[in-house]
């Protein structure tokens, strides 16, 4: 059995698994007031609180960084096309996600 996230009623005592990972464990959980964000088999996740429905969060590693700047100069030649140096390179990558 893997750890997954359960909610408890206080007033009824009833606990409900809110997740039901199989492959791996819920790790590094943590809560602000509407959401919840975990992170289960390397992917971080958000949680909305009021409908206990989750959906993957879209990241960026910091060591994929030097890989997007090959790919955003591959793409955008600079003989080519205007380019307005790292603020586009930066809009570029958002745009990916």
């Amino acid at each position: 059995m893997r750890l997954n996230i359960w909610a408890y009623d206080i007033a009824s005592k009833q606990t409900t698994q809110l997740t039901k990972f199989t492959d791996f464990d819920i790790t590094y959980m943590s809560a602000g007031k509407q959401d919840l964000v975990f992170e289960v088999g390397g992917v971080l996740n958000l949680m909305n609180l009021n409908t206990q429905q989750y959906k993957p969060v879209n990241t960026i590693r910091n060591e994929d960084i030097p890989e997007y700047i090959r790919l955003f100069r591959r793409q955008f030649n600079p003989d080519k096309h205007h380019s307005n140096g790292d603020k586009d390179c930066v809009k570029w990558i958002e745009s990916l996600f």
